[in-house]
C-alpha cells in the first residue's frame, strides 16, 4: 500500500488497520479517503468531491458548489465518490504505479483530481470512508485567497486540457481569469480568538510540573470528558492522550469558536494547533 499524507494532519492510531480492512471487504477499490476536519473540528467538504467540468469550475468561483462537492454520500457514511482529497489518500502500490502516480505538470491543487480520474479510468472505485475521522489543519500551503484561486484555476485548466475535449472558449476564459485574479480583492479575514493565555491543560500532570515548561499554564483537568468552558484554550497532552481521543474531542466541539485546542507533542516545550482552516497555524513556545 501507499499512503499520500499531508504533514499538517493528525491521524487516529487505528486508521490504517481500518483502511486495509476496507480493501479486504470490498473488491475493485481504487483510492480510499476518510472524513477530514480542521483544527476547530469543522468538517472539510473537500474530503469528497466530483470531477470539475469547465462550467463547474466557474460555478465554484461564483459560490455555487453543489456540483463541486460530493453530496451524494453523507459525511459520516461510506460510499463511492469521484474525487478524494490529496491530504490523505490510501491505495495499493501497484495501482499507484500503473497510473504513474501524481502528474508533475500540476503545481498545486490538481494532482489529487488527476490521480482520482486516472484510477477511475481503470474501472476502480474511489471510496470515501466516513466512519473514520482525521484532522487536516489546512492553511499551511496557501493562506492567501488570491494565490489559492490562481493555483486552483491553473490546475483546472491543465486537467481539462489533459482529460476533456478541447474547448477554445473555456481555455480563453480561464486564461483571462488567471491573468486578472491577482488584481481582484477577496475577503481573507478569519475570525480567530486570541491565543493569549490562560491555557488549560488536559493532563494528569500536576499544574506545578506543567508550569515549569509553560509558565502561563493556569489550570489542569484530568479528563476530556468533563464539560469544557467557553473562551478557553485547551492543551492536549500527547504524553497521555491517544490521537483518536483528541480527534473525537475536537470533533465533538465543532462549530464552537469559543473553545480552542492546541497539541503538546511528547517531550517538547512547544504547542501547535490551528483555529481556522483559512489561516496559518500557531506555535507557542515555553
Amino acid at each position: 500500500f501507499v499512503c499520500i499524507l499531508n504533514p499538517d494532519t493528525v491521524l487516529p492510531e487505528s486508521i490504517f488497520t481500518k483502511l486495509i480492512g476496507e480493501f479486504q471487504y470490498h473488491i475493485n477499490l481504487g483510492i480510499i479517503g476518510c472524513k477530514l476536519i480542521d483544527g476547530a473540528g469543522q468538517y472539510l467538504p473537500e474530503s469528497k468531491r466530483n470531477f470539475v467540468t469547465p462550467m463547474g469550475a466557474f460555478k465554484k468561483l461564483a459560490g455555487l458548489k453543489n456540483n463541486y462537492y460530493a453530496f451524494n454520500v453523507n459525511e459520516n457514511e461510506n460510499g463511492t465518490v469521484e474525487v478524494l482529497v490529496g491530504a490523505l489518500m490510501f491505495l495499493k502500490r501497484k495501482v499507484y504505479q500503473e497510473v504513474n502516480g501524481f502528474d508533475e505538470d500540476y503545481f498545486m491543487y490538481g494532482e489529487d483530481v488527476d490521480l482520482s480520474y486516472k484510477i477511475s479510468k481503470l474501472g476502480l472505485l474511489n471510496h470515501y470512508f466516513g466512519e473514520e475521522t482525521a484532522v487536516h489543519f489546512k492553511g499551511e500551503s496557501t493562506t492567501n485567497d488570491i494565490r489559492y484561486k490562481k493555483h486552483f484555476y491553473e490546475a483546472m485548466r491543465i486537467f481539462h486540457k489533459k482529460h476533456y475535449r478541447p474547448n477554445q472558449f473555456v481555455s480563453i476564459l480561464t486564461g483571462l481569469f488567471i491573468k486578472i485574479v491577482p488584481h481582484l480583492k477577496f475577503s481573507n479575514k478569519p475570525q480567530i480568538l486570541s491565543t493569549k493565555y490562560p491555557l488549560t491543560f488536559i493532563s494528569t500532570k500536576p499544574l506545578k510540573e506543567i508550569q515549569k515548561v509553560f509558565r502561563n499554564a493556569s489550570d489542569v483537568i484530568i479528563s476530556a470528558k468533563m464539560p469544557l468552558k467557553f473562551s478557553t484554550t485547551y492543551v492536549l497532552d500527547l504524553d497521555e492522550l491517544h490521537f483518536a481521543e483528541t480527534i473525537k474531542l475536537i470533533e465533538a466541539n465543532q462549530g464552537n469558536n469559543r473553545i480552542q485546542f492546541l497539541y503538546w507533542p511528547s517531550n517538547t516545550s512547544y504547542l501547535v494547533g490551528s483555529f481556522n482552516a483559512q489561516s496559518k497555524g500557531v506555535v507557542i513556545t515555553s
